[in-house]
C-alpha cells in the first residue's frame, strides 16, 4: 500500500475461462491465487489494495458469499450479494509476469512449522538484509536470527546444496496461507504453491552470518514444559517488565520472577533436574523467551541450558531450537 509504484499498491485480476486469478506484489514478493468463477469472459483489471480490502470487509460483514465483477470502459462494477452495488475506477497498470511453469519439489510438511518458529527471530534492520530473512542451511536447517537471539529448526530439505536466504515476507505468506506447499528454486527465486495459491520471492544476495558460533551445548540445567514456562513468563512480565529472571533451584523447581522499581512478581513451574550441578540463575528478555518456547510442541519438554552469555533451549534429543543472549 505504501509503495511509490502504483502497480505495487494494486491487486490485479485476470479472467481465464472459468477461473479468476488475483495477483499482488511488493518489491521482492509476488503472490497469485486462482479461484473458479462463473464466467467465460477474458480480460484484466486492477483495483487499489485498499479498495479490495473494502470489498472483502463488506462481504464478510454482510455474510454474503457471492461477489461478482462487471467490466466497463473505465470502471469495475462490484456486486456483493443482493444488497450492495459498488463502482470503482480501473487502474491502468501492467499485469505482473507470472512465474514459469515448473515441477515443484515436495518438501517435508514440517517446513511450515519450521518457518513459523524461526520467523519469530528474523531481523528487522533494513541495513542488515542478510539477517532480515530466513536462511536455508545446506545441511537441512532453517535459521532466523536477530542480534541477541537465534532460532533454528531441522527440516532436511533438499532445495539446494548451498545455503540461501529468503525474504521474511515470503516465509510469512507461506506460513499464513499455505498448508502443504511444494517448493522450488528457479533463477535466484523461490516459489511455493499449493495448487491454487502461488508465492514467489527473490533470494537475498550476500553471506549469512556464521550462526554456529553461537551454538554452545551446555548440559541441561532443567527439563521444563514449554507451555507451563511460557504461561509463567506471561503472568509475571505482563505490563510490568521486559525481562524475567529464572532461578533453577531443586527446592522450588523453577522460580520465574521480575524485580523492578516498586514491583515484584514471581511464580513457579515444575521441572526435572537431570544433573547434580549447582542451582543456576539467568535473566532474559521476556518476549524473546516466550518466542523461543513457541518453537517447541507443548507436549514435549525443553532442555534448558545456561552459559555465561546465553541460554540454550533444545529438545530432549539434543536438537537446539533457540539461543537467547543473557541480560546482565
Amino acid at each position: 500500500d505504501k509503495s511509490p509504484l502504483e502497480s505495487m499498491r494494486c491487486v490485479h485480476f485476470r479472467f481465464e475461462g472459468p477461473d479468476i486469478k488475483a495477483t499482488a506484489r511488493n518489491a521482492t514478493t509476488t503472490a497469485w491465487v486462482s479461484r473458479s468463477a462463473d464466467t467465460t469472459d477474458s480480460g484484466t483489471f486492477s483495483l487499489y489494495a485498499d479498495v479490495v480490502k473494502k470489498i472483502v470487509g463488506i462481504a464478510q460483514q454482510s455474510k454474503e458469499p457471492e461477489v461478482s465483477f462487471q467490466l466497463s470502459a473505465d470502471q469495475v462494477i462490484v456486486k456483493i450479494g443482493l444488497k450492495h452495488l459498488l463502482k470503482f475506477k480501473q487502474i491502468n497498470v501492467q499485469f505482473p509476469v507470472e512465474p514459469k511453469p515448473t515441477d515443484l519439489s515436495q518438501v517435508p510438511e514440517i517446513l511450515i512449522t519450521a518457518l513459523a518458529a524461526v520467523g519469530r527471530a528474523v531481523g528487522t534492520n533494513p541495513a542488515l538484509p542478510q539477517i532480515a530473512g530466513v536462511y536455508f542451511d545446506p545441511e537441512g536447517y532453517v535459521v532466523g536470527m536477530d542480534g541477541p537471539r537465534l532460532h533454528l529448526y531441522k527440516v532436511k530439505h533438499e532445495l539446494s546444496r548451498s545455503g540461501f536466504i529468503v525474504e521474511a515476507n515470503w516465509t510469512d505468506f507461506v506460513v499464513r496461507f499455505l498448508e502443504s506447499p511444494d517448493v522450488d528454486l528457479i533463477e535466484r527465486q523461490i516459489i511455493a504453491s499449493d495448487g491454487q495459491l502461488t508465492v514467489r520471492s527473490q533470494i537475498i544476495s550476500g553471506e549469512y552470518p556464521d550462526y554456529r558460533k553461537l551454538l554452545g551445548k551446555p548440559d541441561a540445567v532443567a527439563l521444563i514444559s514449554p507451555l507451563e514456562l511460557r504461561n509463567a513468563v506471561e503472568i509475571v512480565s505482563e505490563g510490568l517488565s521486559p525481562a524475567v529472571e529464572l532461578t533453577f533451584d531443586r527446592s522450588a523447581n523453577v522460580c520465574v520472577q521480575i524485580t523492578g522499581e516498586g514491583c515484584h512478581a514471581e511464580t513457579w513451574v515444575n521441572a526435572v533436574y537431570p544433573t547434580k550441578e549447582a542451582p543456576a540463575k539467568v535473566k532474559l528478555n521476556a518476549r524473546y523467551l516466550a518466542d523461543a518456547l513457541a518453537c517447541f510442541d507443548f507436549d514435549e519438554l525443553v532442555a534448558f541450558g545456561v552459559t555465561d552469555r546465553t541460554a540454550v533451549l533444545r529438545t530432549v534429543n539434543g536438537d537446539i531450537r533457540a539461543v537467547i543472549g543473557v541480560q546482565v
